[in-house]
Order: structure tokens, then C-alpha cells, then sequence
């Protein structure tokens, strides 16, 4: 395959993937600072630390942690990565031969998936195409990736012209443990920055959050500890909403049920003109 580079976090730092799978990188090796929906689901129902995940997710496999995610098929970082590049060899033939390179960047995660930036660029430096990449985190995030992509194709299948990402494709690859692993091919939406919501200071209207950048450790630069960003004004506030009951109201048109935003896990994004939906529940 073309020449392909990886990279992670908010300040796109560089990565090596070494022969085992393996990430490596000088600025600290990274990992998945975020657990994954079903080690969560495990941990919360055992009355676990929450910050368990944490401090072992940087050497997960071995760690205390070690037999839970084999059990749950959660992926560590490097996996993660590989599935990535499964992906493009298995999937993705524009991927091959013309373009000069290649790169994969890890630009955030939750826990359903990661999510990875790919850009196919020509020999000058150019970007070919762009698209995003969701690898589901472990089982249980891969089921509800499958189902959620699969009901925003219905969604756009019948309404293109919606304001939602369009997920291209929903495939599944067999990772170096022989793991199924659910992967998604979506729109990438430039310019975009998370919409938050928290409440208002009367405890019962909603105001929105632009988040401009994840803030991440010093020392561990793939943990994300806080956020930087602006408040939306009332005019955003507003077309948000509309924005939000717009889709609503379309997307039920093609479902049996409405589908769920969860605004503060990266559902919803704002790409300077207004609200568009990349995630669903």
C-alpha cells in the first residue's frame, strides 16, 4: 500500500505502528484515554474506580485490566491503528497505487469508537479525498457502531439532503486476535468543531458550547483533561435548535423511532454555518 502516517491527538503528533502492532511515539505512547462501552458497562456494574481504565489503558494487556478486555475484545491503541490500515488494503482501492501518501490521524474517541481523520494525498501535497474512520472500541461498541451507522443510511438513503454526515460504508475486518471488528467509512465534516449543551442558569433552558480544542496531560498527551472553547450566542443557539428539530423531525420520517443526539459525546458538530449531525444513538 502507498506510504502511510499516523498521527494522534489534538496537536497531530506523529506515530510509529511497529510490526506487532504496536504504537510508538516519542512525545509518549499512545492510548485510548476513554474506556469503551462494554469494559464501561463491566466496570460500572462491578462499582469499579472510574479512573481504573485510566491507569491501566496505557499498558492495557498487561494490566489488572488484562482479562476484561480479552473478555469484552476491547482494542488497545495499536489495534485500533491496524484496523485502520486493514481497512484501507481491504476496502478502500483508491487507496492504492496513485496517491503519493497517506494519513491516518486519531483526531478523537469515545465509547463506541475511535475516530480517524484519512486524507489521500497527490505527489504535490494535495488532498485527494478526505473521509473519517470509526473503529468500534470492542463487541459491544461494535454492535451499536453497526446499528447506528445503519440507521443514519436509511436516514440518508431517503433524505440526502439532511443535515448528517453520510456514512459511505459499514464493513468488518479480522484484527491481528482474530477479533471482528466493526469499521465505518463516513463524510468527513471540515471545519467542525463539538457542539456541547449545558443547562442555562435558570436549570431549565439549554445553552450550547462550541468546543475549539481538547486540552490533553502534559505528560500523557493522548488523555484529554479539559476543553477550550466559546459559548454560542443566542443567534447560534437558536439555529441550533432549529437545526436539531429539523433533523428530527426528517430522520423519524425514515425510522420507526426517532433517533437520539447525545450532544456531549461529539454527536453533533458545528461547521460555521450551523448545526450537523455525525453520530446517533
Amino acid at each position: 500500500m502507498t506510504q502511510l502516517s499516523w498521527f494522534f491527538g489534538p496537536d497531530k503528533l506523529p506515530f510509529v505502528l511497529d510490526e506487532a502492532g504496536v504504537a510508538r511515539a516519542e512525545a509518549g505512547d499512545p492510548f485510548h484515554g476513554i474506556v469503551g462501552r462494554g469494559m464501561r458497562q463491566l466496570l460500572e456494574q462491578e462499582g469499579a474506580d472510574p479512573q481504573l481504565w485510566v491507569r491501566n489503558a496505557p499498558r492495557l494487556f498487561s494490566s489488572e485490566l488484562a482479562a476484561l478486555a480479552e473478555q469484552t475484545e476491547t482494542l488497545s491503541f495499536g489495534e485500533s491503528a491496524d484496523c485502520v490500515r486493514l481497512y484501507l488494503e481491504q476496502h478502500c482501492p483508491r487507496a492504492e497505487g496513485v496517491p503519493s501518501s497517506i494519513e491516518a490521524w486519531n483526531v478523537k474517541e469515545g465509547h463506541t469508537s475511535s475516530v480517524w481523520k484519512v486524507s489521500i494525498l497527490e505527489s504535490d501535497g494535495e488532498t485527494r479525498e478526505e473521509f473519517a474512520l470509526n473503529v468500534a472500541r470492542d463487541r459491544t461498541a461494535g454492535a451499536e457502531l453497526r446499528a447506528s451507522s445503519e440507521q443514519m443510511r436509511a436516514i440518508f438513503q431517503r433524505f440526502p439532503h439532511i443535515n448528517m454526515a453520510a456514512v459511505m460504508d459499514i464493513q468488518t475486518v479480522r484484527s491481528r486476535r482474530g477479533l471482528e471488528v466493526v469499521v465505518t467509512r463516513n463524510e468527513w465534516v471540515r471545519r467542525a468543531h463539538e457542539i456541547h449543551a449545558v443547562l442555562g442558569e435558570s436549570g431549565r433552558s439549554r445553552r450550547y458550547l462550541l468546543v475549539e480544542r481538547f486540552l490533553t496531560d502534559a505528560d500523557k498527551p493522548a488523555q484529554i483533561v479539559s476543553v477550550y472553547g466559546r459559548r454560542f450566542d443566542d443567534a447560534e443557539c437558536c439555529r441550533i435548535a432549529a437545526d436539531i428539530a429539523r433533523f428530527a423531525e426528517i430522520a423519524s420520517r425514515a425510522l420507526p423511532r426517532q433517533p437520539q443526539l447525545n450532544l456531549n459525546d461529539g454527536d453533533l458538530v458545528w461547521d460555521g454555518c450551523g448545526a450537523v449531525v455525525v453520530a446517533t444513538s
